[in-house]
């Protein structure tokens, strides 16, 4: 492990194990499981955002997203999310609970671990125990595993798919452009929130898919439509008007812009989407509709799903 790495995962240790220090038993079943494991080649997120099927949000004490696998801290009064609206995270960077999760074919299945007050330690170590005896023989036991390293999970080079439920993410917006380009037309810096494919066909957009200065964008639940709306309606049909004039701007290949749960800035793949004509022009802004959750690269074409 090179210097810069070992100080990047020191950092972001620290910085995840902080997220849970007023939250006594959560904190303490969590640095066990994270100092039992004792393992750097393993990353874990805590307190992560999920969406379930039905739209709604929950979230997940720990995440360990080399195996898909989440651990719920059941304190006897855990706080219920099923009802969360949407628009108090929808700017934070979630994972999509749907059935093509890699490590839970059929549904969200999180590993329990009871840590009620009238438990002893002993019985609560116990749980953390076969929690960790679980992950070790994850990583054991798969003939996939790659070991977690910071400086390039950013680095999709072996793949010419992008796909939503890889979970594509990038640091900068710049970066995301360049796997659209060949290596002689890359970009050093990129300020837009949007650019051109190659080929000029097709726009791809990195949007704030929730109310801010100048627009009150936002995503359905299903992630299927976009509404793109200025702030000001009356700007809301010029702005249609534009679009309605450039073909390519009607095929999007959206990157929503999210924080995740350190508070850093990314932008997330969310698919390709396409304006839909007769409905933007009823209510008089643009709303496109995901017509594909995979693009080729680096011609940007929808993959029929």
């Amino acid at each position: 492990m090179s210097k810069s790495t070992a100080l990047i995962k020191k950092e972001y240790i620290l910085a995840q194990l902080s997220r849970t220090i007023k939250k006594k038993y959560e904190n303490y079943v969590i640095t066990r499981i994270v100092h039992l494991l004792n393992d750097q080649d393993i990353k874990f997120v805590t307190q992560q955002y999920f969406k379930r099927q039905d739209g709604n949000f929950g979230l997940t004490d720990l995440y360990f997203p080399q195996f898909n696998l989440s651990i719920e801290i059941d304190e006897g009064h855990h706080s219920n999310l099923n009802s969360m609206q949407k628009d108090k995270i929808r700017d934070r960077d979630y994972l999509v609970a749907i059935k093509n999760l890699k490590q839970h074919p059929e549904k969200w299945s999180p590993k329990r671990i009871k840590a009620y007050k009238d438990y002893s330690l002993n019985m609560i170590n116990t749980q953390i125990d076969e929690v960790v005896k679980y992950i070790q023989d994850q990583k054991n036991q798969s003939p996939n595993f790659t070991a977690w390293d910071p400086e390039s999970e950013y680095n999709y080079e072996d793949i010419s798919i992008f796909k939503i439920e890889d979970q594509i993410v990038f640091k900068r917006i710049v970066d995301a452009i360049n796997y659209f380009r060949n290596n002689t037309n890359q970009y050093k810096g990129y300020q837009s929130a949007a650019a051109e494919t190659m080929d000029g066909k097709r726009i791809l957009w990195f949007p704030k898919l929730f109310k801010n200065e100048d627009w009150n964008n936002s995503i359905s639940k299903d992630e299927n439509w976009i509404e793109e709306i200025p702030i000001s309606l009356s700007k809301g049909k010029n702005h249609l008007n534009r679009i309605l004039s450039s073909k390519s701007k009607q095929n999007r290949i959206v990157f929503a812009k999210v924080k995740d749960n350190l508070g850093f800035i990314n932008y997330k793949f969310k698919g390709y989407y396409e304006l839909d004509v007769i409905v933007s022009k009823k209510k008089g802004y643009c709303c496109y509709e995901r017509k594909s959750t995979s693009v080729s690269l680096p011609d940007g074409k929808p993959i029929q799903n």
